[in-house]
């Protein structure tokens, strides 16, 4: 049987014209159906990549279904990514909505 490993991609970059080398770091978090995610629930199925907010699915399993969206913030504001839907047709995919 072959296993897919579905991940949702979230990176955020920031850009500026400025006359001091300026550093805005960037913190990334997750949202499930509309509420606030913690990947570290998931009792190690799935990761955060680090330095970045991409959520990898070692192992999905049918309650990780649902809609997800990533946001990245620092001082100066926040971003967010389109809504994506996981689920489970066959093989796992994971689709922008």
């Amino acid at each position: 049987m072959i296993y897919s490993t579905p991940y949702m991609n979230c990176r955020a970059t920031t850009r500026g014209v400025f006359k001091a080398y300026v550093v805005f770091f960037l913190r990334y978090y997750w949202e499930k159906n509309g509420k606030r995610f913690s990947p570290d629930e998931s009792d190690g199925q799935i990761a955060v990549q680090p330095g970045v907010g991409t959520l990898i699915f070692a192992r999905p399993l049918e309650e990780d279904e649902g809609y997800y969206q990533c946001f990245a913030e620092n001082t100066v504001g926040t971003a967010l990514s389109v809504k994506v839907n996981l689920r489970k047709t066959g093989e796992w995919h994971s689709k922008y909505t």
